[in-house]
């Protein structure tokens, strides 16, 4: 076996495991921020931006027509006049829930 041969072997092992170690990485980090988010106890900090990024998301997502106008759409809306009594990111909300 030549050295070349060898030395690509190891380069696609290396390039291999660091693919896996990245998605290791985001799994373990949304792992991590889902048990703060779910116990303050863990990292009260932490815990809190959570709830503060949250809110800050959905207010985003009510402020933005774009969004609005997906949310309706995949909310089945046909636009007939049926007004419902939810906005259309609690309708979507509530669909997917059902």
């Amino acid at each position: 076996m030549t050295q070349d041969t060898r030395q690509d072997r190891v380069l696609a092992r290396a390039k291999a495991a660091r693919k896996w170690a990245r998605l290791v990485q985001v799994c373990l980090l949304g792992t991590c921020v889902t048990a703060i988010w779910q116990d303050r106890a863990l990292a009260p900090p932490v815990h809190d931006q959570l709830k503060f990024s949250a809110a800050w998301a959905g207010d985003m997502l009510e402020s933005t027509q774009g969004a609005k106008s997906y949310l309706t759409a995949m909310s089945g809306f046909s636009g007939n006049g049926n007004q419902s009594e939810f906005d259309p990111i609690t309708e979507a909300l509530l669909k997917m829930r059902n």
